[in-house]
């Protein structure tokens, strides 16, 4: 049994680049960051975490949420400043372990006051900067003064792709219980229902052409297979099932409205890209 324990420890502490996780650490804040931003932009931060009776949309109750205890009229905008505030810190590296810890639970607080925005790309994201802050990933890529380390244990980025792994073939598993018609049974697929969606999507819902039903059937079909493979993510082919799954989100992202869900998504995906990244980037730090 020590003999065991022991590899394992050696597995989950061998070295590894800390540019990935940086890069996952500056991604995924700058997507809350931006998403936040564009709550306040639409003017909807007094509307969505402000209670019934001070005009606003947000059903907390008090053992949920704890920074209500400042006052149910300013809760959620201060919640969601703190947010704003710490994520801009993760950013740029100021601050950057506190910031991230602070703003973890600011952001969780949203969640809290207006349940309906709290969507899987957020909880994801909360879980990935609360794994890069025991990480090192603040030493690199920073505008904090600090040496920098340029390798560190590599158990963080293992966790960040099997998280993934447990993302993708969730929801691939649920669309193959869920339903044949993912697989092309039925008149109309299911990718073409939902690029059609009027709620969700930009695609007209009265185009029927036979090439894109074609192409949404191949689409739906390729889908679960894509989510039903992401054990992938944990071998060498990482890379390359990287490759595939990042051409689905930029589509997702230009055909549908889903807020920061595919660039959430994407900004995680350095710890899969790099063995090529590194590649590229000590190609161009060698280049005179």
């Amino acid at each position: 049994m020590s003999a065991l324990w022991a590899r394992w420890v050696a597995f989950t502490g061998r070295p590894l680049d800390t540019r990935p996780l940086a890069l996952v650490r500056i991604g995924a804040a700058l997507c809350v960051l931006l998403d936040l931003l564009r709550v306040w932009w639409l003017g909807l931060v007094p509307v969505l975490f402000r209670p019934w009776d001070a005009g606003g949309l947000s059903t907390f109750t008090d053992d949920a949420v704890w920074i209500d205890q400042l006052s149910p009229l300013w809760a959620g905008p201060v919640a969601f400043w703190i947010a704003v505030a710490c994520m801009a810190c993760v950013v740029l590296g100021v601050l950057s372990r506190p910031a991230t810890l602070i703003g973890v639970l600011a952001y969780a607080q949203l969640g809290h006051l207006y349940p309906p925005g709290d969507r899987g790309v957020d909880r994801i994201l909360r879980c990935v900067l609360l794994i890069l802050l025991l990480s090192q990933a603040h030493r690199r890529f920073s505008l904090a003064r600090g040496p920098v380390v340029p390798t560190a244990p590599a158990w963080p980025s293992d966790l960040i792709k099997l998280l993934l792994v447990c993302v993708y073939m969730s929801a691939g598993t649920s669309k193959v219980m869920a339903t044949l018609q993912w697989f092309g049974v039925g008149k109309w697929p299911v990718l073409y229902r939902i690029l059609g969606d009027p709620l969700a999507a930009r695609v007209d819902p009265t185009w029927t052409h036979p090439l894109w039903i074609g192409f949404t059937r191949l689409g739906s079909i390729s889908t679960v297979l894509l989510e039903c493979s992401a054990i992938l993510i944990l071998t060498r082919f990482a890379p390359w099932w990287a490759s595939v799954a990042l051409v689905m989100h930029v589509g997702i992202a230009i055909t549908m409205e889903l807020g920061m869900f595919a660039w959430g998504m994407i900004a995680l995906y350095p710890v899969l890209f790099w063995p090529w990244l590194r590649r590229w980037l000590d190609r161009g730090l060698h280049t005179p």
